[in-house]
Formats: C-alpha cells, sequence, structure tokens
C-alpha cells in the first residue's frame, strides 16, 4: 500500500497533486509502479510560482511546496489549459537520463478515470451529503443526449459533452470555472451552483 503525505498546511497545487497520486495507486500496476519509484519530482506551473516537490521512497510519497531540488525529474505544465482538450504538453527535464523514474511519474500523475457516468456517480457519493448541496442533479451529455440522474428531485441540471462531464466529475475542473468559459451548462438556483463549485473544489483537493 502506498503512503501518501504532504507538509503541514499544504498549498492547492500539493493537495491537489496529492490527491491525484493517491487516485492513480488505486490501479493496482500504477501503484506497483510508485512502489518502486525511489527520487525526487519537481512539479512546476508554467505561468505563475506555484511548484510542488514530489519525494518517491518506494512505497512512501512525500510532497511539499516549491521547487527544492535536486529533482529527477522536473516537469512545468501550462495549469491554465491542461484540462482543455487540445492541452499543451508538458516541459519534462530529465527524463532521458531518469527513464524508469519517468515512466514512473507518468503512472503516478494519470488516473485512470471511468466513464463521465461513473465520475458522476463517484463524486456524487463523497459529496452529496455536504451543507447546502442540492436534493438530486440532472446529468445531460451533449453528445449523444445520454443522462444521468443523480439523488432525488431534480434541483438543478449541468449540460456539456463527455469530455467535459469527465473532467468536471474527476476534479479536473470545476463547475463554475467552466460554466462561465461557456464549456459547459448550468440550470438551477445560483446557491446550488455555487455549493456545487465548491463541492468540485474540495473534491479536487482532497476534502
Amino acid at each position: 500500500m502506498i503512503t501518501v503525505t504532504t507538509e503541514d498546511d499544504p498549498t492547492p497545487i500539493v493537495r491537489v497533486l496529492a490527491t491525484t497520486i493517491r487516485r492513480s495507486c488505486e490501479t493496482p500496476s500504477h501503484s506497483r509502479a510508485v512502489a518502486r519509484m525511489n527520487g525526487t519530482l519537481v512539479f512546476k506551473s508554467a505561468n505563475d510560482p506555484q511548484a510542488a516537490t514530489i519525494r518517491f521512497g518506494r512505497g512512501s510519497v512525500h510532497l511539499s511546496r516549491g521547487a527544492n531540488g535536486p529533482a529527477k525529474v522536473t516537469i512545468t505544465a501550462d495549469l491554465a489549459l491542461m484540462n482543455e482538450p487540445d492541452a499543451p504538453r508538458p516541459k519534462v527535464e530529465g527524463a532521458e537520463a531518469h527513464l524508469l523514474f519517468a515512466l514512473g511519474v507518468s503512472k503516478a500523475l494519470t488516473p485512470k478515470y471511468g466513464t463521465w457516468q461513473e465520475e458522476a456517480a463517484r463524486f456524487w457519493q463523497h459529496t452529496s451529503t455536504g451543507t447546502g448541496m442540492p436534493s438530486g442533479i440532472l446529468v445531460r451529455c451533449l453528445d449523444d443526449a445520454s443522462e444521468l440522474r443523480l439523488g432525488g428531485q431534480t434541483a438543478c441540471e449541468v449540460h456539456a459533452s463527455a469530455f467535459e462531464l469527465r473532467n468536471l466529475f474527476c476534479g479536473n475542473t470545476t463547475l463554475g470555472e467552466r460554466a462561465f468559459a461557456g464549456k459547459l451548462f448550468a440550470v438551477g438556483p445560483l446557491n446550488h451552483l455555487a455549493v456545487l463549485t465548491g463541492a468540485g473544489l474540495r473534491y479536487s483537493l482532497g476534502g
């Protein structure tokens, strides 16, 4: 079993990466790869000072803020675009010199997600009892008009492509962010949409 820990009072990027690695390790092949890793990874934002240092210790993973080398591999990513369909590839330094470690990093940072329906059900299971959450949500996929009802009586609706719905319910994006960007459409009382946005943010942060 992989142990994933963070510094005290972790920054958002540290919390998101910790959540990502924990989710990745739910897949046995990914967990085995992480268990063999030994060394340091630095993950940096391409557009701002956000950074995290991830230390792998053959079964343990510890994350802290900042870029604290020396690192076997350094990844620099555009955080604003990484969840877009045509996202630019992150810049990776050190992979050629530490190929096996880099392959492990790839598995650690790329969880295997289910369908948007499976991820929506998982999201609802984790968040539905939160304060102010709507009694039920109707989710409609714009690609094929398929629908999924979460909870009881429908209090609000979310309409988007399968790509957007999967990202939303995985915690990779939030409802408010993508609605304002015109990537999905939300119907319902403003307070429910605000609560769902907050729930999605906490979900991505591991809360």
